[in-house]
């Protein structure tokens, strides 16, 4: 016989566990789900500054409070034992280090600007002076 499926006619029906068209949605994570809509739409890094700004303000209005109570005491030392560090404190650390971060970046993008001026400058003054001008007057 020249049909590929003569068998069929003969053979008992007998389907595989997942041997069908399988047609699921799947759920996909909806924790990861949130973070990547929260990350598309703020970054880390603005996420951190507004916490942490939020926390600064509470501690200045606390030593305001404290002050007009005639007491001391801040978010930083409140809660303080010997030899251990405060939450506060630990923030502040972490600020600290994101703006030496921070503060690196926009000396070496100052750097590569710098160089980025100076090479056009020698390869090309006169686009380099109509950059300059575009500059000036604040357009592109």
């Amino acid at each position: 016989m020249s049909n590929p499926n003569w068998f069929s006619w003969y053979s008992f029906p007998f389907f595989a566990p997942l041997s069908g068209a399988v047609a699921q949605d799947i759920e996909t994570n909806v924790g990861a789900q949130l973070d990547d809509d929260v990350a598309k739409k703020l970054s880390v890094t603005e996420r951190f500054d507004a916490l942490s700004d939020a926390v600064e303000e509470l501690d200045d209005k606390l030593a305001t409070l404290a002050k007009a109570l005639g007491q001391t005491p801040t978010l930083e030392t409140f809660g303080e034992k010997s030899g251990q560090t405060t939450p506060m404190r630990r923030l502040r650390n972490m600020v600290d280090a994101v703006n030496k971060i921070k503060d690196r970046h926009r000396r070496d993008a100052d750097l590569e600007a710098k160089r980025a001026l100076s090479r056009l400058k020698t390869v090309d003054p006169a686009r380099y002076s109509e950059f300059i001008r575009e500059y000036e007057e604040g357009g592109r």
